[in-house]
């Protein structure tokens, strides 16, 4: 695999999770009140990774087990809350020094 060609076996890694849940939740937010955001944010970003990765299980692994489904949960909880820090990284590079 390429890496700089993004595909879709990005979803079985929690690093490839987080870039793609950030992008998410950038599209998320301002459709969600700030006060909420800030209070629900890292769940709803969890929520998200977890989707992501189940849905990623469910169509490329076979067959589907428990085992499976579990990595997928904790893959995608990681790489929601990842996908956080990458959102704080992203916000003290792009705001001026102060």
């Amino acid at each position: 695999m390429n890496i700089s060609e993004p595909t879709i076996d990005m979803l079985a890694t929690a690093a490839g999770l987080a870039a793609v849940v950030w992008l998410v939740m950038q599209l998320l937010r301002p459709v969600v009140p700030a006060d909420a955001y800030d209070r629900w944010g890292a769940l709803l970003a969890a929520v998200v990774g977890v989707i992501f990765a189940l849905a990623y299980t469910v169509t490329s692994v076979s067959p589907v087990d428990g085992r499976a489904l579990l990595q997928a949960v904790l893959v995608g909880l990681f790489g929601g809350w990842l996908s956080q820090n990458v959102n704080s990284m992203v916000t003290r590079a792009i705001q001026p020094k102060q």
